[in-house]
C-alpha cells in the first residue's frame, strides 16, 4: 500500500513496478469499480479478477468497504499480490473497520523536495 498527498507519483511508480506484468487495474474513482468492489462477496471477486496475478487499486480510499474487500482478496484468492495506492490514511480509515493488521506494508510517499530537486536536476 502506496500512501501520501495527490500529485507524489504514487500512480507513476506503481505503473513502473507492472509496466512488463498482466495486471488488473481498478481504478476507485470509476464508478463502476466503486459499485463492483465496493461490496462484492468472494465469488463475485473471482470473477472479477479472473487469472491476473496482479491486482492494482488506485484511489482505493473511494470505495466503500475496501478494507473487506482487500481482506478477502488476501486471504481467498491467493497467489494474488495486490498494490494499493490511497491518498490519505484518514480517508481510508473513514471507510473500513479493517485495519489489515499483518496482512499489509504501508510505505508512505512524499513530494520531492527543493533540495532534491537541485541535486538531481540543478538550480533553475
Amino acid at each position: 500500500m502506496i500512501i501520501g498527498p495527490r500529485q507524489v507519483g504514487k500512480t507513476t511508480l506503481i505503473k513502473k513496478i507492472l509496466k512488463n506484468k498482466e495486471h488488473l487495474f481498478l481504478d476507485g474513482d470509476d464508478p463502476l469499480v466503486r459499485r463492483s468492489t465496493g461490496n462484492a462477496n468472494t465469488e463475485q471477486l473471482k470473477q472479477l479478477i479472473g487469472n491476473h496475478h496482479f491486482v492494482y487499486i488506485d484511489e482505493a480510499q473511494r470505495i466503500k468497504n475496501i478494507g473487506l474487500t482487500l481482506k478477502i482478496i488476501h486471504d481467498q484468492l491467493q497467489p494474488v499480490k495486490l498494490l494499493v495506492t490511497r491518498s490519505s490514511a484518514f480517508e481510508l480509515g473513514n471507510e473500513t473497520t479493517e485495519p489489515l493488521t499483518g496482512r499489509k506494508w504501508e510505505f508512505k510517499l512524499y513530494p520531492i523536495s527543493w533540495n532534491e530537486f537541485e541535486n538531481n536536476v540543478g538550480y533553475l
